[in-house]
């Protein structure tokens, strides 16, 4: 049997290291992708020489009926300014809407919630823009009659 030389064995290590954190990451992001809880989800934070401006797309894959308080939840690694909220959600044939609620560590950002008819697109009228460093952002979800399927919902941040 050939003897390892100590480069070899600190290459074959480090590939070992590598492997393992990788798993480790994968694991996580997809633990972090799922959306049928409560969520917190991992933000990576960009340089401070960067504008900062984050888009979160978040899909909320389902079936809804009633109210669902606190139905996505992350924390916001920056001061940011929030600069938009806004869904889209379809319809099952019922009557009635859906509506959104974006909240700053449990008040609400928000004028009123938003209400989603059919397939149309709402934009919210957003009455507090600064958002703290580290707060928590929670997601509330009514809905007032009828089943609803597959909500999306849009926010845009700004890096303070």
């Amino acid at each position: 049997m050939k003897k390892l030389r100590i480069n070899e064995i600190v290459v074959v290590g480090m590939i070992m290291i590598a492997l393992t954190a990788g798993a480790v990451f994968v694991g996580s992001l997809r633990q972090v992708g799922k959306v049928d809880s409560d969520v917190m989800a991992a933000i990576t934070n960009p340089s401070p020489g960067s504008p900062g401006y984050m888009m979160l797309n978040l899909a909320l894959p389902g079936s809804y009926t009633g109210n669902q308080t606190d139905k996505v939840r992350f924390k916001m690694p920056w001061p940011t300014t929030l600069l938009g909220f806004s869904a889209i959600v379809q319809n099952t044939g019922s009557s009635g809407a859906m509506t959104f609620n974006l909240k700053e560590s449990g008040t609400t950002v928000l004028s009123a919630p938003i209400a989603v008819n059919e397939t149309t697109v709402t934009e919210a009228t957003v009455t507090d823009s600064s958002i703290a460093d580290e707060a928590v952002m929670t997601i509330d979800v009514a809905v007032t009659a009828g089943t609803w399927t597959d909500p999306t919902v849009q926010i845009l941040f700004k890096r303070k």
